[in-house]
C-alpha cells in the first residue's frame, strides 16, 4: 500500500510558486506611477532636495533657473509634512508617454481638515523613471509643461477645504 505524503509537503511547493510568481509579476502602470510618488513623498519629507528634482519636470527646473536655484526655492518652502498620497485618478497613454493624474492631500489642521490637489506623473520609458508636477496650474502652464494633454485630460485648479 502506498503511503499519502503529508499535506504540508504538498502545500508548500505550492505557496513558493505562488510567491515567486506574485513577486516576479510586472506592476501595473498605476503601481509604478504610485511608488514613484511615494518615493518623491519620502524626498520631500527627508529634505533630499536634488532627489525631488530628479523627479520634478525638468521645463519647470530650467524655468527656475537650474538645479541650484530650485535646491534654494525648495528649501525657502520647506517639506510637505502634512500630506497624504492619494490614488490614481485617470492615465493616459499618449504618443508613447504615459499620464498619470493623481492627487494628494494637504492637511491644514488638526481638526484633519483637508484639501485636494492634483498631479500629473509622466513617463516617456514605460513608467520606468517618472517626473511630476501639481497644480494649480493656469493655461499657460498646462499649455507649456503638459501639451499633449490638453483637451485629453482635466485637471481641476485644487479643491478645499474637504474634511474627514
Amino acid at each position: 500500500m502506498k503511503k499519502k505524503k503529508p499535506f504540508m509537503t504538498k502545500f508548500i511547493p505550492l505557496i513558493l510558486t505562488m510567491f515567486i510568481f506574485y513577486s516576479c509579476k510586472e506592476k501595473t502602470l498605476s503601481e509604478k506611477a504610485i511608488q514613484a510618488a511615494r518615493q518623491l513623498f519620502n524626498a520631500t519629507e527627508q529634505n533630499d532636495w536634488n532627489k525631488v528634482i530628479d523627479y520634478s519636470c525638468p521645463l519647470k527646473v530650467k524655468d527656475l533657473g537650474g538645479r541650484d536655484a530650485m535646491i534654494k526655492y525648495l528649501k525657502n518652502i520647506g517639506s510637505r509634512a502634512n500630506v497624504e498620497l492619494g490614488d490614481i485618478d485617470e492615465i493616459k497613454i499618449i504618443n508613447s508617454t504615459i499620464y498619470a493624474k493623481l492627487y494628494y492631500n494637504v492637511i491644514v489642521d488638526s481638526n484633519g481638515n483637508k484639501f485636494k490637489v492634483d498631479m500629473v506623473g509622466v513617463s516617456s520609458d514605460q513608467g520606468k523613471s517618472w517626473w511630476f508636477i501639481d497644480g494649480p496650474l493656469n493655461i499657460k502652464q498646462f499649455e507649456k509643461y503638459l501639451p499633449d494633454l490638453i483637451g485629453e485630460m482635466v485637471l481641476p485648479s485644487m479643491q478645499h477645504p474637504l474634511t474627514k
